[in-house]
This record gives C-alpha cells, structure tokens and sequence, in this order.
C-alpha cells in the first residue's frame, strides 16, 4: 500500500496458496475466460473434506515465468494489466457444468458467465443447505494486487468440503516490448485521441473501444433525467443487451 513500500507485515491466522494456470499472450491481446480447475493443497482437501472452511480474506499478485531460469517474480505493472478477476473456491462435492465446446455453462449478460455447478453422484451427498462454492469477485482493476481483501471482525465466506479454485481473469498484454511505461506501442484509434502522450501507463489500460466493430443498439435506451414511457422488463433489458453486443436472442 502506498507509504508502506519495501515494508512485511506478519499474517494472523492460517492460509493457503494456489497458482492460476500460466496465460500465454502477445502485446494487446485480452484473455476473458473461465480456465481449467486447479486442485487445493491436498492437506486443505483432506481437512476439511467433511466440514467447511471459513475464510476471513485473501490477496492476489500477478507474476512472470522467466524460461531462462525458471523463476516466477512479480510482473511489473506496466506490463500487464487486469480488469477484473473471478475467482471461485468450489466444493468437491460438485462440478462445472461444461457445455458441448468444453467451456463452462451459464447466463451471460453480456459481461461474463455466471458460472454453474451440479451436485456430482459420484461423491456422498452434501448437507442440505451447505454452501457449495464461494465467489471473491473482484473488478477493482490493478490496484487489486498485494491489498488484503478481508471481512470485518465476525464475518467470513464458507465453503463445505473445498476442493479446487475456478478462476476467470480478464487479462490485457500491455507490454509492447520496448521497456517503456507509456504509450509506445501499437494502439486502437480512441487510444491514441484522447490519451496524454507523456502518460506513464499503457493506454490499452481500461479495455478501449475499438473502431472496427459496430454495435447496432436496439429498441431500447437510456435517459438520465425523467421517467421511461413505460416499464422495461427484465428480459426486455437482456434482449436489447444481446441485440447491442451483436448476440442472437431466442
């Protein structure tokens, strides 16, 4: 945190630590998606395979692979950038509902899967009512790394029988191979208009527009003053959602 550089705090309590899947991406490319399920530390698994956890909070960094050594070190962060992440705790007593293409199912909105999970019949039966999976959804851009998200004093999240860490980042490469921190690379349109030439970050920063796509908005908008004609319903919302981001509606 700022004024608190170079400084180690101790950790109260007990914890854990899992690595994501290694993303593999080029300068300017997003990855947004769910990725493959990573197994807890056995001995988590194995004490709590009949009781949950409680978690009072978490921390997130992101770090490189140095193939030369083969050494992780904290990626600087004008190199990459992360809008949001996703991660889920999920129970081993249920699975990923997977579609057809291997991807995990759910309702999209527009911005992401809601994920969804079946019970399996492989495995006992859980306790009616037991919480089965755990969402940390974070969307709080790059200042997420190294802060500690805790609950207060009482509060924690549950997760009967833990047994793998689900994550869904969304990802931008910003580093265009030069060193610098600023603009210097390849950018969309928007990018290069409206961002300060002197800016000591990428402006891929924030997701920007690009000029190559066309959104055909649909029968509904929005106002920012009075009321609406008539009632929007929910599906009416989704369905103009669908017909804006260019996605077919049943």
């Amino acid at each position: 945190a700022p004024g608190s550089e170079g400084k180690t705090f101790p950790f109260i309590g007990e914890y854990f630590e899992v690595d994501s899947p290694m993303l593999h991406l080029r300068y300017s490319e997003v990855y947004w998606q769910t990725m493959e399920a990573i197994p807890l530390p056995a001995d988590i698994v194995k004490r709590y395979a009949n009781s949950s956890i409680a978690i009072t909070g978490f921390e997130v960094n992101v770090y490189q692979h140095d193939n030369a050594t083969g050494k992780d070190t904290p990626a600087p962060s004008y190199r990459q950038y992360n809008h949001h992440y996703s991660p889920n705790i999920v129970s081993s007593r249920v699975a990923l509902k997977m579609g057809p293409n291997g991807q995990p199912m759910g309702p999209d909105a527009g911005h992401g899967k809601m994920l969804l999970f079946e019970v399996r019949d492989d495995v006992p039966k859980p306790p009616e009512g037991a919480q089965l999976n755990q969402a940390f959804v974070h969307g709080n851009g790059q200042e997420h790394r190294q802060i500690y998200h805790g609950h207060p004093k009482g509060f924690v999240q549950t997760i009967f029988a833990p047994g793998t860490f689900v994550f869904s980042p969304m990802h931008i490469n910003t580093d265009d191979g030069s060193g610098s921190q600023g603009a210097s690379g390849i950018l969309p349109r928007i990018s290069q208009q409206y961002s300060p030439p002197d800016a000591p970050y990428s402006p891929l920063l924030e997701c920007p527009c690009t000029t190559r796509i066309t959104k055909q908005v649909g029968r509904i908008t929005t106002t920012v003053v009075g009321k609406c004609p008539r009632a929007v319903t929910q599906d009416a919302c989704y369905d103009s959602a669908a017909q804006s981001l260019g996605f077919a509606t049943i």
